[in-house]
């Protein structure tokens, strides 16, 4: 019985050092995959900052841009809220709500105020743009508001719904580049 009961331990004590090992990979995958997952943020912020500055010289620069930049600006401006609001809830920035202005002064809506309406009214799509951007502000708001009273599931359970909101508004910048386009050629 002894024998049987030593075999028994002795296997016990081998499955558990295999079970500790299997944690160990499990944990440092998931601290690479972590570290992956904020390489890809940083750089999807810088990109959308290169790209904004980008456009910025461009626009300082007087020359004709053109319809396809503007459209990308407008969509790379949209974006980037997205990933600012991202770094927001994962805590590598702040945001405070007065910053979630409104639709018609966030960099996208000054845009689409202007130039978008002027270059691109007659095109449907893009005024179908407008309720899910109004939509997506206040979302956006609602988000900060439920971080800051900490409840961030809450937060997070609304940023879900943003990709739902931005999805819609690139569709439709891209269904008004392709009209936009079409009415040029």
């Amino acid at each position: 019985m002894n024998i049987q009961i030593a075999a028994a331990s002795e296997q016990q004590s081998s499955v558990a050092e295999e079970i500790s090992a299997n944690l160990v990979r499990v944990c440092d995958i998931s601290n690479n995959t972590s570290l992956q997952a904020e390489q890809a943020r940083k750089d999807t912020e810088s990109l959308a900052e290169i790209s904004s500055n980008l456009t910025q010289l461009i626009k300082q620069s007087g020359v004709d841009t053109g319809q396809l930049l503007d459209l990308s600006s407008a969509k790379a401006a949209h974006l980037n809220w997205k990933t600012k609001l991202r770094s927001y809830l994962d805590g590598k920035s702040s945001l405070k709500e007065e910053q979630a202005v409104s639709h018609h002064h966030c960099e996208f809506g000054k845009w689409y105020y202007s130039d978008g309406l002027k270059k691109f009214g007659n095109i449907a799509a893009l005024k179908e743009v407008e309720k899910p951007h109004e939509e997506l502000h206040s979302l956006i708001r609602e988000i900060i508001q439920a971080k800051q009273a900490g409840d961030v599931q809450k937060a997070e359970e609304k940023y879900r719904l943003v990709s739902e909101y931005s999805n819609t508004i690139v569709e439709l910048l891209d269904k008004t580049e392709s009209a936009a386009n079409t009415a040029v050629e």
